[in-house]
């Protein structure tokens, strides 16, 4: 079955089985600030010396320490990797208190890595007998964990499959990675199974969305968190604290299996939302009630965005309504988009895909609704990018649109990137016209091969086309003057007036020559699928003084051009100039600032070869000069 989830700000939360139980034995979130010792021993048995870069918050010498999470009062615990000088390799032990278990007990516990590209592992080991370090060597590891997530991730050991019942045990973490980072474990806890619990986990459909109709199908997902197989047991949902709608479960389900039941009553929701949905599960004996119901999930009717007067705007940060955005994961294999803080454009955050190590990606990320007029041109923009710094991974993406948030509605081509080579964020900025008047959704789709590394989105923006704002610049060598249009709004026709007779182009940046010396009005109208823009004029003066004169250049070279990988530019002035040297895209936009303070000469190389193949612009610009350099990039 397809996976979908509603996109939420901060993390996806994911309910684990055993994450509610009857009776605890041990937990520990750390919340104190500080690690109990009369309770939990701590041994660092590596002896090394913690980096200087993370000491403080470390001390010079550790094995765990307690850290807060930045911008929330979230406290957990922390080991490190990371030595100076670099040694191999890490072996830090935090031991629980004993702990008297019975037939079924359990361990869970959160881990994350803090950085993915050094990802700290583990391993959880046991012992019956004492905290010496033999005693918990003497039994292979309950789990070994090599590279952890770089996200939270909920982990759960079940000791009684592990042979372990009827005893007292220590349970112990081990940080053993060799030269990573930092390593955060929270909310440890062992506990005993009930034999019969019924579990509600999650409200599948109906999800936010526009349009729903008279008859929207309502869909749960239940689980077994107790030991004993069950069957026969009721469901059931409400909606806006009505009569609950109840249905009998005949299906058998095991320990730690769950399930999506779909009911055979639909509920009416043409009418404008929200909806305060409750559900839950009814089971005879069962002994756990606490997650029997879930109530107070919120499903909204949308009206769909006018992008005309109301563009989308998206940057994944904190200030950003996610309402109706949808994640689908179209392979089913657990592995998605997600918002992280991993390298954003702007702001603190972005959308990512990051590897399966597996399978190919098959993931979608789709818009909330917006209303399109097919007598309109819309813009679709983006910025993309690979994981930076790793150009031996490469990612695939492609993005559409279609009239529901599903993969199969997506039958129109927005723009497919193909295979993604660029480190650094680019915009991709494209133009669509729907060919009905309705309600479309936007949908980012990865389609990387298997085991690559990460795949970045950021600061989306669909807005309606307007006609262009008409713009150029020039730059003069005695009679020939090249023009460079600047003008907005993804023009794709030009007409240029040069002020004599004959001189005209249809060129996006032509060169004219002029037969005599004087001024010229030089007039360019730049148009696109939404109309003409006003025109743009220039008086051009060409008088018989050399560039060295105008420019206050002796030299200047920019080579090679046409280029595929790396441009040299080479310039000396006549005395000194304080000058701004700029890359510059064919829309005018800096895309990388080269030199800037004073000079007299002086030579600079910029990598182009992970730039779009393209027309690209070098300015050199000084208090009383402004010269442009155009160059071909080719691939």
């Amino acid at each position: 079955m397809i996976k979908k989830f509603i996109l939420f700000f901060a993390c996806l939360l994911i309910t684990g089985v055993f994450s509610v139980n009857s009776q605890t034995l041990f937990s520990e979130d750390f919340s104190s600030g500080t690690i109990d010792t009369s309770i939990i021993t701590l041994k660092d048995e590596d002896g090394l010396t913690i980096n200087p870069s993370i000491s403080p918050p470390f001390p010079a010498t550790a094995s765990w320490v307690v850290l807060q999470e930045q911008g929330n009062q979230n406290y957990y615990a922390a080991s490190t990797s990371w030595f100076e000088p670099e040694g191999c390799c890490a072996d830090d032990w935090m031991i629980l208190p004993s702990v008297s278990i019975g037939d079924f007990t359990a361990l869970s516990w959160r881990a994350m890595a803090v950085d993915a590209s050094f990802p700290d592992g583990y391993e959880v080991r046991i012992s019956t007998a004492g905290t010496d370090i033999a005693d918990f060597m003497a039994n292979p590891p309950l789990l070994a964990v090599p590279a952890e997530n770089s996200t939270w991730t909920e982990r759960e050991i079940l000791l009684f499959d592990e042979g372990y019942t009827n005893t007292d045990v220590h349970i112990a973490f081990r940080n053993n990675s060799d030269d990573k980072f930092i390593l955060r474990l929270d909310d440890i806890e062992i506990f005993e199974i009930p034999s019969l619990d019924a579990a509600v986990e999650g409200l599948i459909e109906p999800t936010t969305v526009c349009e729903k109709t008279n008859s929207e199908v309502v869909t749960i997902t239940v689980s077994n968190s107790g030991v004993n197989d069950i069957s026969n047991f009721e469901v059931y949902y409400s909606v806006n604290g009505g009569a609950p709608v109840t249905e009998v479960i005949t299906d058998t389900l095991a320990f730690t299996e769950s399930m999506n039941y779909t009911f055979q009553q639909t509920v009416d929701m043409s009418q404008a939302g929200p909806y305060e949905f409750t559900i839950g599960v009814n089971l005879t004996n069962d002994e756990n009630p606490d997650n029997d119901e879930i109530d107070e999930l919120n499903v909204f009717t949308l009206e769909p965005q006018d992008v005309s007067a109301d563009p989308l705007t998206m940057g994944f940060g904190p200030s950003d309504d996610f309402l109706g955005w949808i994640i689908e994961d179209a392979n089913d294999d657990g592995v998605t988009w997600r918002i992280t803080d991993f390298s954003p454009n702007s702001g603190d955050f972005s959308a990512g895909y990051f590897w399966n190590e597996f399978e190919d990606a098959d993931d979608w990320l789709f818009t909330r609704c917006l209303h399109l007029e097919s007598s309109n041109y819309y813009v679709v923009e983006f910025y993309h990018s690979i994981a930076p710094d790793q150009n031996d991974y490469f990612e695939r993406m492609k993005v559409n649109y279609g009239n529901m948030p599903a993969s199969g509605s997506m039958t129109e081509l927005v723009v497919d990137l193909g295979l993604m080579t660029n480190d650094f964020y680019q915009p991709s900025t494209n133009v669509i016209s729907p060919a009905s008047s309705g309600t479309y959704h936007v949908g980012f789709h990865a389609y990387s091969d298997r085991d690559e590394w990460a795949l970045l989105v950021d600061d989306i923006t669909v807005r309606q086309l307007e006609v262009p704002n008409v713009n150029f610049n020039y730059s003069i060598n005695d009679l020939t003057v090249d023009f460079n249009d600047l003008s907005t709004e993804l023009p794709n026709n030009w007409d240029w007036d040069f002020g004599v007779s004959g001189g005209v182009s249809t060129q996006q940046n032509p060169t004219f020559t002029y037969d005599d010396y004087g001024t010229y009005n030089v007039c360019m109208v730049a148009s696109n699928q939404a109309g003409s823009g006003t025109a743009h004029c220039e008086e051009i003066l060409l008088e018989p003084i050399g560039i060295d004169d105008i420019y206050q250049i002796s030299e200047l070279s920019v080579y090679p051009n046409p280029v595929k990988d790396q441009i040299n530019i080479n310039v000396e002035f006549t005395d000194f100039q304080y000058v701004n040297i700029t890359l510059k895209n064919n829309l005018g936009q800096s895309i990388s600032n080269i030199y800037e303070g004073e000079v007299n000469q002086g030579s600079w190389s910029l990598n182009m070869k992970n730039l779009p193949a393209g027309v690209y612009f070098i300015e050199l610009k000084g208090e009383e000069f402004n010269h442009v350099e155009k160059v071909v990039v080719t691939h």
